[in-house]
């Protein structure tokens, strides 16, 4: 509950004070620093892991000591790098500190995905991890509930300590539809409240995309899974999401209209770019940040890249937590895919003897058969009564 409610708190900030204050590509990067906490365990758990007392650890059985230290150090400081060109492109010191409380904030959320079942430390941390293994679905549930709560009192709290009004009971009046309320932001002064230009209807819209945006992406991410195609349908798209959605957002910041419901500028034409002198004096900062993020995320996130056979049928084995951020769809997804797929049949007690392990070095195989245009099914079915006589006889 307590990881819950801080990255409510965290969602909370760069949702909705930090974000609006980028254009929507410089927002694409800025959102991509959320992994800054689980690099930082996975270099401690990978430390502790590889000085295992009495045996080898089995990660450091393929690879060497070296690599698996490298990637999550590299993963961090190219995390930390990237925020700090970050908040040199900002220039504000209260939008800087809130980015990077909030984004330090979400980051926590995946904390459980990055640490392993061995090492010497985060023991308390490992027990808690197979308490809400076992109990996920409930935990889940009841947490979900107290985040969709916690979330409305959180951004309420945020606009009026925000509040430019004498009464700052004002602003909360204007989410209920009455009257209009001018707000002290990072980005300057905005005025919220009724808005003749908007049509009440446009954030259930955005809404009901992203939620089946989301439903669609988690359907394929499982079906690929159950089909072990993880390399090509996981590793690739999921890679590819970020840099897509950038350069898609540029190419819709140069054509606003596109995204016009009616009179309604969702897009917002004062984002319109058509040439350089559209961009801010040091935008290569953003082009800098979004390097340095997306390089973090293949050295963290390169256990999605992985295939051992493992039948990926349950929906707990694919995803450490059964829900996941909708906000940061692509990045959630990379860092809520679990990283050790044992660890699930280790933390619930499950055996299976069709599924293999790594000392087994036993892949699973899908066949299928074919047959030629011309021929019927009676046909084939002669074929295969045939085949099987021969080889019984």
């Amino acid at each position: 509950m307590l990881v819950e409610t801080i990255h409510t708190v965290g969602l909370s900030m760069l949702a909705f004070v930090v974000l609006p204050s980028f254009d929507p590509a410089s927002a694409s990067v800025v959102y991509m620093s959320v992994a800054v906490i689980p690099a930082a365990i996975d270099f401690i758990d990978t430390a502790s892991v590889s000085q295992n007392k009495g045996k080898e650890s089995k990660i450091f059985t393929r690879k060497s000591k070296l690599a698996f230290f490298s990637f999550p150090l590299f993963g961090l400081i190219l995390q930390l790098v990237g925020m700090i060109l970050v908040g040199a492109y900002i220039e504000r010191d209260r939008l800087i500190g809130m980015y990077v409380a909030g984004s330090i904030l979400v980051s926590i959320k995946y904390w459980e995905n990055f640490i392993s079942l061995e090492g010497n430390r985060f023991a308390s941390m490992r027990e808690i991890k197979r308490k809400h293994q076992e109990g996920r679905t409930k935990i889940s549930c009841l947490t979900s509930m107290w985040k969709i709560f916690f979330t409305v009192l959180v951004v309420i709290s945020i606009f009026t300590a925000a509040a430019r009004n004498a009464n700052s009971m004002d602003v909360l009046k204007t989410f209920f539809g009455k009257g209009q309320s001018d707000l002290e932001l990072t980005n300057g002064n905005d005025q919220v409240g009724n808005n003749p230009d908007y049509y009440d209807y446009v954030p259930f819209v955005v809404a009901i995309i992203n939620i089946i945006s989301d439903y669609l992406c988690y359907k394929a991410l499982k079906s690929i899974c159950v089909i072990n195609c993880q390399r090509l349908g996981v590793s690739v798209l999921l890679f590819v999401l970020p840099v897509a959605t950038v350069f898609t957002l540029s190419g819709l910041m140069y054509k606003p209209e596109t995204l016009k419901f009616e009179l309604c500028d969702v897009f917002f034409s004062k984002w319109c770019i058509k040439d350089l002198s559209g961009l801010e004096d040091k935008f290569y900062m953003i082009i800098g940040a979004f390097i340095m993020f997306y390089l973090s995320l293949i050295l963290i996130c390169k256990h999605v890249m992985k295939v051992n056979g493992y039948r990926h049928g349950e929906t707990a084995r694919i995803c450490v937590s059964p829900f996941y951020c909708g906000v940061f769809l692509d990045i959630s997804l990379l860092l809520n895919r679990r990283r050790e797929d044992r660890e699930y049949d280790t933390i619930l007690k499950k055996t299976d003897e069709n599924i293999p392990t790594r000392n087994s070095g036993r892949k699973m195989l899908y066949a299928c058969c074919a047959t030629m245009w011309h021929e019927t099914e009676n046909e084939m079915n002669a074929v295969i009564l045939r085949h099987f006589t021969k080889k019984n006889a």
